[in-house]
């Protein structure tokens, strides 16, 4: 499903992860676990209408979250999102 798209040697493992892990954590944390969720139950599946739904309903709850208002509010106010570390 194309997640793996860098190989490098071991040494050069955390210098190459490094830019990945930093964008990431930019992301929002619930709404990243929900994606996660979705693409691990639904991955290489067909599923119904009813189903598409379902899987759907995580991701609008989740734009109706303080963390969505924070995500919004840091893109309007150029800063970094409260839940990112860096």
């Amino acid at each position: 499903i194309g997640l793996v798209d860098e190989v490098c040697k071991a040494a050069e493992l955390d210098a190459t992860a490094a830019p990945l892990i930093d964008a990431l954590l930019h992301c929002p944390p619930a709404a990243v676990a929900a994606s996660k969720t979705a693409i691990l139950k639904y991955a290489n599946l067909y599923f119904s209408a009813l189903e598409h739904e379902e899987m759907s309903v995580p991701h609008a709850t989740i734009r109706l979250s303080d963390e969505a208002g924070e995500g919004l509010a840091s893109f309007l106010e150029k800063r970094p999102p409260n839940w990112y570390p860096g």
